[in-house]
């Protein structure tokens, strides 16, 4: 069943990605957090076009976390997948993000239990966010 799950999510953000940007090979991804769903989300990314060498992985292991606010600023997704419990993703980051990507379109996945980023920023224009519970 938990397999199922994850195929469902994974097509749902497939779905979503569709929806807002046409083609995925000049987008920029960045992964923050390394779980195994995430993991197969940006894999499912690769195999629609999103070249490897536009992804940029942050977490603890491969890159610390200490220059997201860069990657954000660069990145046209981004899928959250930490287990940190503090926001990595707060309106205060965004403020000056937002008005520098000039009107560009920035999608937003948090894929586990809590949520990794303020809920405020669903109404931010050009920022879409979604979370999903696994």
């Amino acid at each position: 069943m938990e397999g199922c799950k994850e195929k469902l999510l994974e097509n749902k953000i497939i779905s979503i990605t569709a929806s807002i940007f046409n083609n995925l090979e000049n987008r920029r991804l960045l992964q923050i957090g390394s779980c195994e769903v995430s993991c197969k989300i940006v894999k499912h990314f690769i195999e629609l076009g999103c070249l490897k060498e536009n992804i940029i992985i942050l977490d603890n292991q491969n890159n610390p976390l200490k220059d997201y606010e860069y990657n954000i600023l660069k990145s046209d997704i981004i899928v959250l997948a930490s287990t940190a419990f503090n926001y990595y993703i707060t309106n205060s980051h965004l403020e000056n993000i937002v008005i520098e990507r000039k009107k560009q379109n920035l999608l937003i996945f948090d894929v586990l239990h809590h949520k990794s980023i303020e809920v405020r920023l669903s109404k931010v224009k050009d920022i879409f966010y979604f979370h999903f519970s696994l």
